[in-house]
């Protein structure tokens, strides 16, 4: 009778090419020995193939080693190990001396090289931290960026560095869409453009965004504290419903 095999074990190719010193079939061994359920984990010997692989210089490895580390509180070898990821070309890693970085002359390099990678989170704070320094014409570039790339909540982002710039014109064309799609944070970000088009009154559900919001933030500035409260009752939108 044939063996069972075990689900998500590595076929036996992977096996010999780890035991013959591949890098990244060193990874998956070690990957699966870690993750494996019982009986099949087996973390000493994970952490011995993922060594192993990290060493060999693969960059995913190399991450995982370094959360190994961080997980046992061992700060400096965490920290080398990361950086040697992120320099390696491991976005995950990028993104996390983004943040292990952050506040630091750093920091923007690590923005860029992970934005660079697809992380679309940090195009976001990549856009905040040229809009700080005022390099607007390039943050406005990499606040398209994650929209482009599907993150379809930067547009809210987007809108209110438009509104900012005051061009709310611009900016309702990015709301709007999150609007309608049921965020109360873009539909705040639309009563404002419409507010300042001087296009509040335009229609009925204009006017039920702009009562609301305009009651939440009154609420708020009475409260003297910023817009993080529950907002304020707004009739949902009907299917196809427009706001303006």
């Amino acid at each position: 009778m044939a063996a069972l095999k075990v689900p998500g074990k590595p076929d036996q190719n992977i096996e010999l090419a780890a035991q013959a010193g591949d890098p990244a079939a060193m990874r998956v061994m070690g990957h699966y020995l870690q993750t494996a359920l019982e009986p099949h984990a087996d973390q000493v010997e994970a952490e011995r193939w993922l060594l192993a692989s990290a060493e060999a210089g693969d960059p995913e490895a190399m991450f995982n080693v370094s959360w190994i580390y961080h997980e046992r509180a061992v700060d400096a070898a965490w920290m080398s190990w990361c950086r040697r990821a992120a320099e390696a070309g491991c976005v995950g890693a990028m993104r996390a001396m983004a943040v292990i970085t952050a506040d630091t002359d750093e920091e923007e390099s690590w923005l860029r090289r992970a934005a660079g990678g697809g992380a679309r989170g940090e195009m976001l704070r990549l856009a905040d931290l040229l809009t700080r320094k005022r390099q607007e014409a390039e943050a406005e570039q990499w606040y398209h960026a994650p929209i482009a790339h599907g993150l379809s909540s930067a547009r809210t982002d987007f809108a209110s560095f438009l509104i900012a710039q005051d061009r709310p014109a611009d900016a309702e064309q990015y709301v709007r869409v999150e609007a309608e799609a049921g965020s109360w944070a873009a539909a705040r970000r639309l009563a404002e453009v419409l507010e300042k088009l001087g296009r509040a009154n335009c229609s009925r559900q204009g006017r039920r965004v702009v009562v609301g919001w305009r009651e939440q933030r009154n609420r708020d500035q009475a409260a003297g504290s910023a817009l993080t409260r529950a907002p304020s009752p707004t009739p949902p939108l009907r299917h196809g419903e427009r706001l303006a």
